[in-house]
């Protein structure tokens, strides 16, 4: 099959239409790794809530 060549205007609409997709690309990868920082910072803060927890819990049981 024969591809139909591109008007000069067709390609600098799809040129365009790169930018937009590398731009919304670039957004995408921060907004997951924003979200991949918050959640790994909350998994830390529960894992120090627990040990502290036990730690006060066996304190007090004396063990």
């Amino acid at each position: 099959m024969k591809r139909k060549r591109m008007t000069p205007e067709e390609r600098q609409e799809y040129e365009e239409q790169k930018a937009r997709w590398a731009e919304n690309d670039r957004k995408f990868r921060a907004m997951v790794a924003r979200r991949e920082a918050r959640l790994r910072e909350w998994d830390e803060y529960v894992a120090r809530r627990k040990a502290r927890l036990r730690r006060l819990t066996f304190g007090l049981l004396g063990r």
